[in-house]
């Protein structure tokens, strides 16, 4: 069996037919700031009341947006607790959203990866969506040696909840206190 490179000594950069995906850099933050100043994110996206950076979910200014990169940035460097990519739209060269993904151990599952998608409102879409869970599919469990993929999903967010049941997302169905509206997926 091939071992998967380290991803925190470098990390994998990925692309889709719409997208790239590399790790999200400081000149990222004027555009990121169109999908992380939305507060639809937190109806759509990973707004579940996680700490994702310094202060709070979401940034007004370009200065916050840095802010919340460097804090991903030195949480990749220093405690190598997840990767954040920045997804770029290859026809505009835009970032667009982001993607996290980070092992961590759940009792009863094994090595289970927290997966984050934050989008821009427009790229929230039927093709969009399916497009990054497919590569996340595809690519996180070996980068990751994980079982299981978990996300978030809000109820009303129709589109990611459609999008995350037809790739085989079923709710959480083990004991967790921090279960609800949680999707897992199983590797095959």
């Amino acid at each position: 069996m091939e071992m998967t490179p380290n991803p925190y000594e470098h990390c994998p950069t990925f692309e889709t037919e719409h997208f790239h995906l590399r790790q999200a850099r400081l000149k990222d933050a004027a555009d990121l700031l169109e999908c992380y100043k939305n507060p639809t994110l937190a109806v759509q996206g990973s707004a579940h009341g996680c700490i994702v950076g310094p202060g709070y979910y979401g940034s007004q200014t370009k200065r916050e947006m840095r802010k919340f990169i460097r804090f991903w940035l030195m949480e990749y460097r220093k405690k190598h607790w997840y990767i954040r990519w920045s997804v770029i739209d290859k026809q505009s060269g835009k970032a667009v959203g982001t993607i996290e993904a980070g092992a961590f151990k759940i009792l009863s599952q094994g090595t289970g990866i927290m997966l984050l998608l934050d989008l821009a409102a427009p790229y929230e879409t039927e093709i969009f969506v399916p497009e990054l869970l497919r590569l996340s599919i595809d690519q996180f469990y070996a980068l990751f040696h994980a079982y299981v993929l978990i996300i978030y999903g809000m109820p009303g967010a129709d589109v990611r909840l459609n999008a995350l049941a037809a790739a085989g997302f079923v709710p959480v169905d083990w004991e967790d206190e921090d279960k609800e509206n949680h999707y897992c997926r199983r590797a095959a």
